[in-house]
């Protein structure tokens, strides 16, 4: 706009110099010719002459600003309320006494956190990880699932477990107060592939008042193998049942790994790649289970095939004084599904 008036004005300007030069040459003409035809005459005034008027620019009139509408003040919408909902699932194993007290902490969470849903199953020992293996085939598998750490490393080699280290990183999990051991019990070349629900021991829990019945020394931390053989015997003997549901046995292996360590050895050499101890061992040991079991001291391996729960151990039902196939974290079920106090004592030596 500056630029359109000062082009304007300077055209203006132009135009009153020429009309004013144009006037001034006119006047002298006029002037001259009168003084030569009337010398003797008086002279005459010379008319004043008139400068010419300079046109002013025409000033541009303000383009009248159009009133503004009143703008209608538009209602801000209220921050919306609605929260992400989830569906998770989840799947363990376990005893009635762990199945009601996880329902239960499930249940506390979604009350906390309405917007999550958690659809659960459960079973027992047996079978379950059957089922675990048919869901990882069809990419099934549950958000959560209670795992082993004898199984842990083949599940993470097929990428089927989420690496959890980055979100204790994030402060998403907080593990301060959490013992570095248990933190790094399933941890694999430096990632984080599950949380312990808590450590335990292999044991052997017993019933003290059968024992009382059968007439028979309570077990110490101190008894041998020896020991554990004349015990099954003596209980089988005096009452007709079983001295123990099964040979200090746990997964197979465990019992047996606790016999070669006390024999002063270890499993497998520093490479992992061979047994390091003497094959004669593990012969024994194994021949002692097969005694027991012909003897009749200990469940036979049908009747333990059969025992899939622990309500129905023969240790619940009062038909053995002993369960040597047992976690320390499994003796509070057992206890609550037999209904009285009993007692741990450690593998013999």
């Amino acid at each position: 706009m500056k630029k359109l008036l000062a082009l304007l004005l300077a055209v203006l300007m132009l135009a009153t110099m020429f009309t004013g030069c144009s006037q001034n040459k006119k006047s002298e003409d006029s002037s001259s010719t009168a003084s030569t035809e009337t010398k003797a005459e008086e002279k005459k005034e010379e008319p004043k002459k008139e400068e010419p008027k300079k046109e002013e620019p025409k000033k541009e009139e303000p383009k009248k600003e159009e009133p503004k509408k009143k703008e209608e003040k538009k209602e801000e919408a209220a921050p919306s309320t609605k929260v992400d909902e989830y569906s998770l699932r989840m799947s363990w194993w376990g005893s009635q006494v762990r199945h009601d007290g996880t329902i239960k902490a499930i249940e506390m969470y979604m009350d906390k956190n309405p917007n999550v849903k958690i659809e659960y199953e459960y079973s027992g020992w047996d079978g379950y990880w059957d089922k675990i293996a048919a869901q990882a085939a069809a990419n099934e598998l549950p958000n959560i699932w209670q795992q082993s750490i004898a199984y842990v490393k083949m599940y993470a080699d097929a990428d089927q477990i989420l690496d959890l280290q980055p979100y204790v990183n994030e402060g998403y999990i907080d593990l301060n107060d959490w013992s570095q051991g248990a933190v790094d019990t399933t941890r694999i070349d430096g990632k984080l592939f599950s949380l312990t629900l808590g450590n335990s021991a292999h044991t052997i829990l017993y019933d003290p008042d059968i024992f009382k019945e059968a007439g028979v020394d309570l077990p110490d931390f101190d008894w041998t193998w020896d020991d554990y053989k004349a015990t099954v015997k003596a209980i089988n003997e005096n009452l007709g049942i079983y001295g123990d549901c099964t040979f200090p046995n746990m997964n197979a292996k465990d019992g047996l790994r606790h016999y070669v360590f006390s024999q002063g050895y270890t499993m497998y050499n520093e490479d992992q790649n061979a047994l390091n101890f003497p094959k004669e061992l593990m012969v024994e040991y194994l021949n002692w289970e097969l005694e027991l079991q012909k003897a009749g001291y200990i469940a036979d391996q049908a009747t333990q095939g059969e025992i899939t729960t622990v309500e129905a151990s023969l240790l619940v039902t009062g038909e053995a004084a002993m369960n040597s196939s047992m976690n320390s974290n499994m003796c509070v079920a057992t206890m609550e599904a037999a209904g009285k106090p009993m007692a741990m004592v450690c593998y013999p030596h």
